[in-house]
């Protein structure tokens, strides 16, 4: 997942039904490694970017280009 840190605190970007990002604050738990607990903010069904990160806001239109069982997407 990539999670990004900002002064309003973390966020990371969901991806809905019609394929355009979303810009969400989460709050992070515990880190394990390069993995990352989200307490908050997403649900377990939330396909979420987790590669092809730069260049992403609000809104913007992905084509999803893997997706992954934890709803984990690759976005281009």
């Amino acid at each position: 997942m990539c999670i990004r840190d900002s002064a309003r605190g973390a966020y990371l970007y969901r991806v809905n039904q019609d394929s355009t990002t979303e810009k969400v604050y989460i709050d992070k738990g515990e880190q394990y490694g390069e993995m990352i607990e989200v307490v908050s903010g997403i649900n377990n069904n939330d396909a979420v970017v987790t590669e092809g990160f730069n260049g992403l806001r609000n809104g913007k239109k992905v084509r999803v280009v893997s997706q992954g069982s934890n709803g984990s997407v690759g976005a281009s």
